[in-house]
């Protein structure tokens, strides 16, 4: 959303493919059941963990120095940036330093063959549909938020909207990262 907001839309539609394609790595690999695997090896999600609280203080970093800039925010929705990549690098690595995503993916693929008689193909046809989904929401987002009334509202809210992203990302790294480190110090 805020990627959209500042950047334009190729920049939040070429962070949305990042996190999809973080989601469908995640899926597959719950599909194969290596999902499973993954979860035995504990120390495994405590350094994703640690490595994905510190990404979200990045963030929540990044953020409380928008809000503390004196420059007033310049936002050009359809403009072209020059490096497109690291947004989905940055929405790859969202959500593939995501410990939960794994575990969701578990969930969400036990859950859908549970009643089913056994084939092969249901993990991955659950998959597919989560994509098909992943992909309208968030470049819906993407779409939605990039659009010029969503933008000019956003710069009449920007600092305290911003502030509010900064405290969001705190809660997040915190949630992340407090955990493992509690388990590794016992």
């Amino acid at each position: 959303m805020q990627i959209s907001l500042e950047k334009g839309r190729l920049a939040g539609l070429t962070l949305a493919f990042g996190v999809i394609t973080g989601s469908i790595f995640w899926g597959t690999l719950a599909a194969f059941g290596l999902g499973s695997v993954l979860v035995k090896f504990s120390s495994i999600f405590q350094l994703l963990s640690i490595v994905g609280g510190v990404y979200m203080f990045w963030f929540a970093y990044n953020n409380c120095i928008k809000v503390i800039n004196k420059k007033s925010l310049v936002v050009d929705a359809n403009k072209k940036n020059k490096h497109e990549n690291k947004y989905y690098l940055q929405g790859l690595a969202l959500h593939l330093t995501n410990p939960k995503a794994i575990l969701v993916w578990m969930t969400t693929i036990l859950l859908g063959t549970q009643n089913s008689t056994p084939n092969l193909y249901t993990p991955y046809l659950i998959v597919f549909g989560c994509a098909a989904m992943g992909i309208s929401i968030f470049c819906g987002y993407a779409l939605f938020f990039s659009n010029k009334l969503m933008v000019s509202y956003y710069k009449k809210i920007y600092k305290p909207f911003t502030l509010f992203v900064a405290i969001f990302f705190i809660g997040a790294g915190v949630t992340l990262f407090y955990k493992p480190i509690i388990i590794l110090l016992l």
